[in-house]
């Protein structure tokens, strides 16, 4: 999905509301150090905060 475009599209049409991120990992061991849902998480909001300041 181009989310790029997606929050681009929100934006030009005065969307003020949440926009929610969604980490659907399903772990059967203690992911290694530096990895795992909450490094993945953080990667997605990095990404997001970099194409709302375009």
């Amino acid at each position: 999905m181009d989310i790029a475009t997606v929050v681009r599209l929100l934006e030009a049409a005065g969307y003020q509301g949440w926009y929610v991120l969604e980490q659907d990992v399903v772990l059967d061991a203690e992911p290694a150090a530096g990895d795992g849902p909450a490094t993945a998480a953080a990667r997605s909001v990095d990404y997001l905060t970099r194409i709302m300041r375009r």
